[in-house]
């Protein structure tokens, strides 16, 4: 471990180094990733261990004098070139989640030279030596690898025979034992521990979304009724207010009507009065 990380600090890592947060927010960002902010804060303390503290994130620790880095050479960063009389040979696993296929492919391409080769196994994962099986038992990297070595590194002499024979992901059989150990059933899809939960899961995410369906009708019912009683209100009480517009004139007309009769009841008398007093 301690080589891998001095290589991974010194070549690889991104200097001065993310903060726990970042790195953390790498792996949530990933498709695939087994990292998680404990992992996150260990690989930032690991990397300050191999920088003397030196870097800002590590500014919480002392410095100290041991030294485990080592500066770039002329060769860092740099697309290797294939060296006169050699040759090579590259795998990937194209369902490799940790070294994804895209990073052999970009080599492969890049890489200075012809006498190279790359086999890319459709159903390999990380570790494309290992895990590319035949039914015999043996592993087609391996034997691709097996004649590669005993042929000196001459490509037009690999053994290639067992790529179309290894091994294909197959879902419709499979091992009861296993199947059993893993999902509580002989099968893994029916009657199976995990199917159980997931039902479970989907009937309370069903519930509580009828339920709150139901609770938002009701809301939605209780609003619309309290606009239509504001609603028959307000027209309740523009009539009102006609009416009483409509009534006011007519009682002013009445006192108006009764004060013109009682000008007129004295401008009698007056005349009354008037005419007496010529006789």
């Amino acid at each position: 471990m301690i080589l891998y990380r001095n290589i991974v600090f010194n070549e690889i890592w991104q200097t001065p180094t993310p903060n726990v947060t970042a790195l953390y927010q790498f792996s949530v960002d990933a498709l695939i990733s087994a990292s998680n902010m404990p992992k996150a804060k260990a690989d930032v303390e690991w990397y300050c261990v191999f920088k003397q503290n030196a870097d800002p994130a590590c500014a919480k620790y002392p410095k100290y004098d041991v030294n485990f880095t080592y500066d770039h050479d002329q060769y860092w960063n740099k697309t290797a070139a294939i060296p006169n009389g050699a040759s090579v040979l590259m795998y990937v696993g194209v369902l490799d989640p940790a070294t994804p296929p895209k990073y052999g492919q970009d080599e492969n391409a890049t890489m200075q030279g012809t006498n190279k080769v790359l086999f890319q196994f459709p159903y390999a994962n990380h570790g494309a030596i290992s895990n590319t099986p035949l039914k015999n038992g043996e592993s087609c990297a391996v034997v691709i690898l097996d004649s590669y070595l005993k042929n000196n590194g001459a490509l037009n002499k690999l053994n290639t025979s067992c790529v179309e024979a290894v091994e294909k992901l197959d879902f419709s059989t499979w091992d009861t034992k296993k199947s059993t150990e893993l999902f509580g059933s002989e099968s893994p899809y029916k009657n199976t521990e995990t199917e159980a939960e997931v039902a479970a899961a989907v009937e309370e995410a069903t519930n509580n979304y009828a339920f709150g369906v139901v609770v938002l009708a009701c809301v939605l019912a209780v609003a619309v009724a309290a606009i239509f009683g504001l609603a028959v209100h307000v027209v309740k009480l523009k009539k009102t207010a006609a009416v009483a517009t409509v009534k006011e004139p007519k009682e002013e007309s009445k006192e108006q009507v009764n004060k013109e009769t009682v000008v007129n009841d004295d401008a009698a008398e007056t005349k009354t009065d008037e005419s007496v007093a010529v006789v």
